[in-house]
């Protein structure tokens, strides 16, 4: 009986283990597949705003400026 008991207990552990993984991964999931349905939510709510306008890129009048950092001095 006692050499039943010890692999029935450790296939117990081995099995419930492996469900609380699968517990855990499947809130994971669920966690993450939310996320991205909030995401597509807030989205199409800024998409939806006529408020927004959409600037094409940026253009610079100064094409010789070597870093966009460049600090140029006022002369008086």
């Amino acid at each position: 009986m006692k050499r039943l008991l010890v692999p029935m207990f450790i296939f117990a552990v081995v099995v419930l283990g492996y469900a609380v993984y699968q517990d855990n991964q499947m809130k994971k999931r669920q966690e993450v597949d939310q996320l991205i349905q909030d995401a597509h939510q807030s989205l199409k709510v800024v998409e939806g705003n006529p408020n927004n306008t959409v600037l094409g890129p940026i253009e610079t009048t100064d094409t010789h400026s070597a870093s966009p950092l460049q600090v140029k001095s006022r002369q008086f």
